[in-house]
């Protein structure tokens, strides 16, 4: 396993509560939005139904190409990413730390739309602190 950094001029912050987070949270939040959009957008137009992690990592084809990954998120020393589909319009995306001293986030989508949550002390869950807008400037991890 390999530590994964940002990519270069990369910046990840929320709107409501602002939150310093720790450069291995930023990669968390970035591989949980980049799976919210495949999950909202590539997997429903182009499958009709929600994905598996595995699917995402090995990339969705679209009209044009793939969709996927330009880094694996199992690569990632700092975090496990797991994808739980509930029904076909429900699932939880979770950035699970694999050490003490990192944050863990938790995203419930239902309907293509949902929350973020975040437990500053482990994994998270639904009755953990809710993010606002997570704002990501520049580069993520999603390859086009």
């Amino acid at each position: 396993m390999s530590q994964i950094g940002l990519p270069s001029g990369t910046q990840v912050s929320t709107d409501d509560p602002k939150i310093e987070f720790k450069l291995e949270e930023q990669v968390a939040l970035i591989f949980l939005s980049d799976i919210r959009f495949m999950e909202r957008n590539s997997c429903p137009n182009q499958l009709g139904r929600l994905c598996s992690l595995d699917e995402l990592i090995k990339g969705v084809k679209v009209v044009g190409g793939t969709i996927g990954f330009t880094r694996n998120p199992g690569e990632d020393s700092n975090y496990r990413y797991t994808v739980t589909i509930i029904s076909d319009d429900e699932y939880e995306a979770a950035a699970i730390p694999r050490r003490a001293g990192l944050g863990g986030f938790l995203s419930h989508i239902k309907k293509r739309f949902g929350d973020t949550y975040y437990n500053p002390k482990g994994a998270a869950t639904v009755k953990d602190q809710k993010l606002g807008g997570i704002l990501i400037e520049g580069a993520t991890f999603l390859s086009k």
